[in-house]
């Protein structure tokens, strides 16, 4: 018995010690092959321009935020990613450094393998999410996971950026704002389509688009739509809302200034349940919605926001929900067809989505359609 248990014992001791030498020699491992196999920077920078000259990967590649009167915008995380990728030899990941009963502690790091340079970064939160009329509550599993994915998303994409140099990441905004605008115009009418019924899901009309434009949707301009298509995952991703963006009443209207407005919001109602109620025929660019995004680490804004974003933790409003119901019925599904589609997102009905994932399950149904209508 006693040489039994010290056989025993030695074996746990052993253990921790075995794990971390197979670590050891993983990490050795991956410096040996990436200095073997060294980064060819111009094929680097080349694979990720022709990343960013895919619609739906632009429309990633950036985040913005009202902040007073200045407008705070950065690179994402899905360009953060992307860019590791294809830079090469890059390890990145979040760990979970200490998990109690009340809080919870990260930390990202990013570690270039051929120049062994590391970074990191850490970020501690309570676990709580906010509700409308109760303030602060506990949070559930899947609440939780989100926040630690949300608030580990921006680590990791400040660590990635710290590695890549800033003007491969400005070469990649550049480029991705020219495929948006490309896009756009190419396709101006099935463009507009598209983002009115996004934005018509969020609530903002088409009338309210219009006199943020200043002029009819019709005669909007490519720069104009890549503008509409930041403010709209801006408003998904929780990191504003439309009345930060919608134009203020002037207290004092002229004569001569009414007629620009007039003509701006007499829409004829015909052609707006047109454009409505059309069903979408090509798949929105605002796909992969990540965490939302705070300010850029180059621009040496905070990092760590305080409270997690509204958009997260709020249960979609009667309105939302009709409008989501009401998009899946216009697109053809039948109710077995969209719970099954809910499914497949990862809720079982309508009342577990919450605002900020409202954007995927609408994507979702309009890739439905959009695959169902040829």
């Amino acid at each position: 018995m006693q040489l039994k248990k010290i056989i025993e014992n030695q074996s746990t001791e052993l253990a921790p010690t075995a794990q971390s030498a197979a670590k050891i020699a993983e990490v050795q491992g991956m410096i040996v092959v990436a200095n073997r196999m060294p980064r060819d920077q111009d094929a680097a920078i080349e694979n990720l321009m022709l990343s960013c000259d895919h619609p739906a990967f632009a429309g990633e590649t950036t985040y913005q935020f009202p902040r007073g009167k200045a407008t705070i915008t950065g690179p994402s995380v899905n360009l953060a990613r992307e860019a590791a990728r294809c830079w090469g030899n890059i390890q990145y990941s979040v760990d979970v450094i200490r998990d109690d009963k009340n809080s919870r502690l990260i930390r990202a790091w990013a570690w270039d393998m051929q120049t062994n340079t590391r970074v990191s970064a850490e970020d501690e939160f309570v676990k709580t999410v906010f509700r409308k009329n109760q303030g602060d509550i506990p949070t559930n599993e899947r609440e939780l996971r989100e926040l630690t994915n949300r608030r580990g998303a921006i680590l990791e994409r400040n660590c990635i950026l710290k590695l890549i140099p800033r003007y491969v990441i400005d070469m990649a905004l550049e480029r991705a704002e020219k495929t948006l605008q490309k896009d756009a115009a190419s396709s101006p009418e099935e463009t507009i389509l598209r983002l009115v019924q996004w934005f018509s899901a969020i609530q903002v009309s088409r009338k309210d688009l219009e006199k943020r434009l200043g002029h009819r949707m019709e005669e909007a301009t490519p720069k104009e739509i890549s503008k509409l298509r930041a403010i709209l995952r801006s408003i998904l991703d929780g990191n504003s809302s439309w009345a930060e963006y919608a134009p203020k009443p002037d207290p004092n209207p002229t004569a001569s200034g009414d007629s620009t407005e007039t003509a701006q919001t007499q829409v004829p109602e015909g052609q707006q349940t047109a454009v409505v109620d059309a069903a979408p025929q090509a798949q929105l660019t605002l796909d992969g919605l990540q965490p939302g995004e705070v300010s850029d680490p180059r621009q040496q804004q905070s990092e760590q926001p305080n409270n997690p974003s509204k958009a997260e933790t709020y249960r979609l409003t009667k309105r939302q929900t009709k409008n989501l119901e009401d998009t899946a019925a216009k697109a053809g599904m039948t109710d077995d067809q969209f719970t099954e589609l809910l499914g497949q997102q990862g809720f079982s009905d309508v009342e577990e989505i919450r605002r900020g994932q409202l954007a995927g399950v609408m994507e979702a149904v309009l890739n439905w359609a959009a695959d169902h209508s040829k």
